[in-house]
């Protein structure tokens, strides 16, 4: 999850965080409504069908008219302050606060971004420049196992996804499963 994150939370673009998704929210997200003309209800309950039916969804969809619809469908906000749950929303709140303080992360600094891969093909390398000349660099493994990775000295580091902080087992070399690391250089 925190790989995921990383990717969405480094990209060029502004993200969507949806409904709990900074903690872990376990609760799924149902489509519900609460309205009073019955026809539009039907006709919503009939729309969802044939909506979710052309992309192979099997079942019937929930009911968006059931009050248990919503109600399965509510946050546990508290999760927020319980662990494993209160590390990724701080992994969460650590990207954030760096994407509105570096320059070369954001959605403004588009111009300047370059992906690689290393020669395994399961390492991603992403460089992030900005026009004033700072630099963000993102090494995701995106693999299942550990990869040899060197970090250059002209790089500091500023996050770890494996950040004890961040509920992870600081394992930063080799590179463990899944784990993100993010860079930064001069400008």
């Amino acid at each position: 999850m925190k790989c995921a994150v990383a990717l969405l939370l480094a990209a060029p673009a502004i993200p969507l965080l949806f409904m709990g998704e900074e903690y872990g929210e376990p609760a799924p997200f149902h489509f519900f409504t609460s309205y009073l003309d019955p026809a539009l209800t039907e006709g919503v309950r009939r729309g969802r069908r044939r909506e979710l039916g052309r992309f192979g969804w099997d079942e019937a969809p929930s009911d968006p008219a059931r009050a248990a619809t919503f109600k399965v469908s509510r946050l546990h906000a508290p999760l927020a302050d319980v662990s494993p749950h209160r590390e990724l929303r701080e992994y969460y709140r650590a990207w954030l606060a760096l994407r509105r303080e570096h320059p070369a992360l954001g959605a403004r600094a588009k111009e300047g971004t370059r992906a690689e891969w290393d020669a395994t093909g399961a390492v991603l390398i992403v460089t992030r420049s900005a026009p004033s000349g700072a630099r963000v660099r993102l090494i995701a493994n995106l693999s299942a196992e550990r990869r040899a990775w060197t970090p250059d000295p002209a790089w500091r580091l500023r996050l770890d996804s494996e950040d004890l902080r961040f509920a992870g087992d600081r394992g930063a070399t080799p590179l463990a499963p899944w784990q993100v690391l993010l860079y930064d250089a001069g400008g």
